[in-house]
């Protein structure tokens, strides 16, 4: 598209910017679908187990937890997508690295929320290690989705069909991503759980 309009604005925001949007939303949703959503349900479980509680599985509640999950983990991937030009050196470096910001923030979030009433309910180091685990591993597996699919998905110039798939396609994802974040800071924030 650069050589039909001749811009590098344009080229970015046509290629660059919807590819980021698209790769971003694709690994960060299958991150939350199998780290996030399933990780997360085995770290419930594990807590409830080190609490004394008999664990249960309601199907109804874990399929909505999962798809939860997966739609703020496609919110989480576009800006990480976004932002992924932050975290210097190979994939292996901005996984570790990524993870461990996610961990980070669940703690410092964990303390700031209502999080501190379930975390008081059960004992606290099971309840961190779990809930960490799962957040490192959705940082690793998100920057490792991503980079294969950046692999699978070469950039440069696409092919015309490709470009305006691309454009077609990040509004809906960048629509999805937002609103993802969104029930985060609603949800969480504001307590509702």
């Amino acid at each position: 598209m650069r050589g039909v309009y001749g811009s590098k604005q344009v080229t970015w925001a046509f290629q660059v910017f919807p590819r980021l949007i698209l790769l971003g939303a694709l690994a960060g949703g299958l991150a939350g679908l199998v780290v996030g959503g399933i990780g997360g349900r085995l770290a419930m479980w594990t807590v409830a187990v080190a609490r004394g509680d008999t664990p249960s599985l309601h199907l109804d509640a874990t399929m909505q937890m999962i798809l939860e999950v997966t739609y703020r983990g496609i919110g989480v991937g576009v800006l990480y997508g976004l932002l992924r030009g932050l975290f210097a050196g190979s994939t292996r470096r901005r996984a570790v690295t990524f993870g461990a910001v996610l961990v980070l923030l669940m703690l410092g979030f964990a303390l700031a929320t209502n999080w501190r009433a379930e975390f008081s309910q059960s004992p606290l180091t099971v309840s961190i290690i779990a809930f960490a685990a799962v957040f490192f591993g959705y940082g690793v597996t998100v920057e490792g989705v991503l980079a294969t699919l950046e692999k699978a998905i070469p950039a440069g110039r696409p092919s015309p069909l490709l470009a305006s798939l691309y454009s077609s396609l990040a509004v809906p994802a960048l629509i999805a991503g937002g609103l993802g974040l969104l029930i985060i800071l609603i949800k969480d924030l504001i307590g509702g759980r």
